[in-house]
């Protein structure tokens, strides 16, 4: 399930999905550093790590494991794990 949220200054989009553990997972889906598509890159599991991220408080927030899985990739591009 695709989710957006709209702010004053730009719109998040995030990717719902459940984990092995049928756990509700949220990515924030923004352009991939090699290939500019859309993608999955950060994992959002609590509202603290949405405010982490929006605050940029926090420095090593949890990427993605769908990042490199994700078939929204430029179809060479290096960050997929073909």
């Amino acid at each position: 399930m695709a989710l957006s949220i709209p702010f004053p200054d730009r719109t998040m989009n995030f990717l719902a999905t459940f984990n092995n553990r049928f756990r509700l997972i949220f990515d924030l889906v923004s352009p991939c550093d090699r290939c500019s598509m859309a993608v999955p890159t950060k994992e959002i599991n609590a509202l603290e790590d949405l405010g982490d991220y929006l605050l940029r408080s926090r420095d090593a927030l949890g990427r993605s494991p769908r990042l490199r899985t994700s078939p929204a990739h430029a179809a060479h591009c290096p960050a997929r794990g073909d």
